[in-house]
This record gives structure tokens, sequence and C-alpha cells, in this order.
């Protein structure tokens, strides 16, 4: 099985990702359970003014869906027990903390 960090490694911050297949891979890959926050397309496309990032969103409101800087955070909070990307406002930093933190405890 691979380690979470090594499974991010293989993901980018700032993509959206249809979270039924990240699950799944997710599962497949570590063995573990995913831990992470998810939204809808619906959502993204209200807070389209003040999201810095691609909107080109495809699918429908109700789509579930992850961003990867999201992911990184919560599988850091679950399985590492730390908040190392909470010193960073970039979300890339913040993918790569918690990659690093992760890291760092094992995972």
């Amino acid at each position: 099985m691979e380690k979470i960090s090594k499974w991010l490694e293989g993901y980018d911050s700032h993509t959206i990702y249809s979270n039924d297949k990240l699950e799944q891979d997710f599962r497949e890959k570590t063995g573990k359970e995913p831990k992470w926050s998810t939204t809808t397309i619906g959502k993204l496309r209200e807070s389209e003014g003040s999201f810095k990032g691609p909107m080109n969103l495809k699918g429908n409101d109700s789509d579930v869906v992850a961003c990867g800087w999201i992911v990184a955070e919560g599988l850091e909070r679950a399985y590492a027990g730390t908040r190392a990307y909470a010193e960073f406002h970039g979300r890339g930093s913040a993918f790569r903390a918690s990659i690093e933190a992760l890291k760092s405890k094992g995972f």
C-alpha cells in the first residue's frame, strides 16, 4: 500500500476533483478511509467571484467535488494530527506543508 503523502504527491493543490473517483483511488492505493471536506460544483459556481482558480467546471450543480489543497489539509489533520498548513496563506504552500507533515509522522 502507498503512503498517504506519496498518494497526495500524485495530485495537484489547485485542481478540483470528482470526489467519488478521488475516494476510490485513495482507498485502493492507501487502504485507508478518506478524511476530507467536500463541496458541490454549484457551491463553487456561486463563489466564482471570490474563488481564485480555474472555474471551467463541467457537471451538474449537485456533483460532489474535492479541492486538492482541502484534501491535503483534511488528511493531515486526520492522520498526522497536525495543522502545518495553517502557517501558510497560499494553497500550494499549504498543500506541500501538509505532505511534509504527513511524511514526518510516517504517513
